[in-house]
């Protein structure tokens, strides 16, 4: 009895973690849901019957303008958690995305929908710098990593929301239902109080230690406040003339490399590419068992599931091993596309092995939910120094957005001139580098932020 009791009270003690959780996880939550809008909405907008005609080149536009606009999200993004913080900056991320949505309420030029695009990408370059360093300050280090992985499962959560309602709605009436969680996000977020140490930053040390109380409901405030103020003044934001030279000491150069080497490799194995083209990619290989757009959304379902063990395996297998896993799952799922495609090149009747890319489809969502989605996030919560991690998480955003433009845009080339089955090749290859390159990043299962930058100070 006296057991139940306790744990009901450490539950509700690590209650407030959670409840900053789900509200970034509205933010997440419409970030899916444009991933989600992308499939079904290129199928319908390159179908023969469409009312705005859109070549396979506009096509090929409207996924890379995505990744173009990230690459400015992540620079306004850095120098907004410069000047207003990592929750804040959460906030104004939901802005451009909601304009997104309007610009697609009436439609009647291909150029709103690049319009659309761009600003949905400005959310998600500023979303991806600021809610792992909004987590990783407010977060207790033992459930952190389950407390991205729960943010960023609700993003298979929105793109299976998106594959739904694309085959049967409209596109101002699938907008105005995307807008919903963006609308319920502004109205909630600024209730949570401020990062205790972006409050130790401006020198408010009673908010924060008011703060650190409502986040840290167990813990020793006063001792919480001046570990957070050791923590915080040992690592001043260096001036711009002084930034270089932050990034040049070895510890900071190391989680820099490590960050952008993996999320470089995230997009060059095509994992978005995959994503946003899945059902031309289904409908490509003749796949008539089941509708293109039903087995899309059936497999994010899986993904929702796969999503979910791997919130709770983060904390419990660690950074590394389900990274590898993700890989590996990931590498073996590509393959299996070039050998489809193979056998199609070579005359096989794609009707008698329609079961290859359906299966293939499944793995691949599975893998990528499980760890692909939720590990380099958490990683990036965790590796970079206060002084310098606005910097480096706009870097590391970037550099993502930059491979993630180069890698979709150049999708529809690369098949105009060459065979699908060396695109697949070459993206599985991709993904089992990545496997080996697992091991070479440091593990921060249950560690602190201090702990994880001596931890890189001593490698």
């Amino acid at each position: 009895m006296i057991g139940g009791i306790r744990n009901i009270l450490n539950n509700y003690s690590k209650l407030p973690y959670w409840i900053a959780a789900l509200e970034v996880g509205l933010l997440s939550l419409g970030v899916g849901l444009i991933s989600g809008w992308t499939s079904p909405y290129i199928a319908k907008l390159t179908s023969p019957d469409s009312p705005i005609k859109v070549s396979d080149a506009e096509a090929s536009w409207i996924v890379a303008l995505l990744s173009l606009g990230r690459i400015l999200g992540a620079i306004l993004g850095a120098i907004s958690v410069s000047l207003v913080g990592s929750k804040r900056t959460a906030f104004y991320a939901s802005i451009p995305q909601l304009v997104g949505w309007a610009l697609l309420l009436s439609v009647d030029s291909i150029y709103w929908i690049y319009a659309s695009r761009i600003l949905s990408g400005v959310c998600l370059g500023v979303f991806f710098v600021c809610f792992p360093l909004y987590i990783g300050e407010v977060a207790d280090p033992e459930i952190r990593g389950a407390l991205v992985a729960l943010i960023m499962n609700c993003q298979p959560l929105g793109t299976l929301l998106g594959n739904i309602m694309g085959p049967y709605l409209s596109m101002w009436q699938s907008a105005t239902i995307s807008s919903i969680p963006n609308l319920i996000f502004l109205a909630t977020f600024l209730m949570l109080p401020e990062s205790p140490h972006y409050l130790v930053k401006l020198g408010k040390h009673q908010e924060a230690e008011e703060a650190i109380k409502w986040y840290h409901r167990k813990a020793n405030s006063a001792e919480e406040l001046e570990n957070t103020k050791l923590f915080v003044n040992t690592k001043n934001a260096p001036s711009f003339c002084n930034l270089m030279k932050e990034f040049n000491k070895p510890h900071n150069r190391k989680a820099l490399i490590i960050a952008n080497v993996l999320f470089a490799f995230l997009q060059i194995s095509g994992l978005y590419t995959i994503t946003f083209y899945m059902e031309v990619l289904l409908r490509k290989a003749k796949v008539n068992i089941l509708e293109p757009s039903m087995i899309v959304i059936l497999v994010n379902t899986l993904g929702i599931v796969s999503g979910w063990i791997g919130m709770f395996a983060i904390d419990k297998c660690g950074r590394r091993v389900l990274l590898a896993l993700s890989s590996g799952g990931i590498s073996l799922s590509m393959m299996l596309l070039s050998a489809d495609s193979a056998l199609i090149h070579y005359g096989f009747d794609a009707e008698s092995i329609q079961w290859i890319p359906i299966v293939s489809v499944f793995i691949f969502q599975s893998f990528i939910c499980i760890g692909m989605v939720p590990v380099p996030c958490t990683i990036i919560s965790e590796i970079f120094s206060p002084n310098i991690k606005g910097y480096a998480s706009s870097m590391v955003s970037v550099t993502s957005g930059v491979f993630s433009f180069i890698s979709s845009k150049t999708y529809q080339n690369m098949l105009d001139i060459m065979p699908a089955e060396y695109v697949f090749a070459f993206y599985g290859s991709t993904m089992f580098l990545l496997v080996v390159y697992c091991f070479y990043i440091p593990e921060t299962k249950g560690k602190t932020l201090q702990e994880v930058q001596d931890i890189l100070e001593k490698r």
